[in-house]
């Protein structure tokens, strides 16, 4: 998957809240060929705006705790964790948020149907009167 691939996938994500979503797409700015991400706390919170280091953790643990990243801890000589986005469990998301639109796309046409319907039986009904 091409680097702006990546984006657009993490990008059409819901259900996240706003500060999810940003160190997310922030991530997804800096997969590199092993589809690990190189990124300081410090640099996340530069690059998102995020002021307070410990609120920056908390968003990190969410989409841990989802399975939407994978926290990798320091080896190496690295002094930061690394980060990788599950972009299989991404995918998943994504469909299955297009199966819920559908199904609620679906049922508010039965539902408009059903209003339609009622109304037109109730405009025959005064009709005959």
């Amino acid at each position: 998957m091409k680097p702006f691939d990546k984006i657009i996938k993490v990008r059409s994500l819901t259900g996240l809240s706003s500060s999810e979503k940003v160190i997310l797409l922030i991530l997804a700015t800096h997969v590199g060929k092993n589809e690990n991400c190189f990124l300081s706390l410090d640099t996340l919170a530069e690059e998102t705006g995020i002021q307070r280091r410990h609120t920056g953790i908390k968003y990190i643990d969410r989409l841990v705790e989802r399975r939407i990243i994978d926290r990798i801890p320091p080896s190496n000589g690295f002094k930061s964790n690394r980060y990788a986005i599950n972009f299989r469990i991404v995918q998943i998301l994504i469909d299955e948020q297009e199966k819920l639109k559908y199904v609620r796309d679906s049922q508010m046409r039965e539902v408009k149907n059903a209003i339609q319907n009622r109304y037109r039986s109730q405009e025959r009904q005064e009709n005959v009167q």
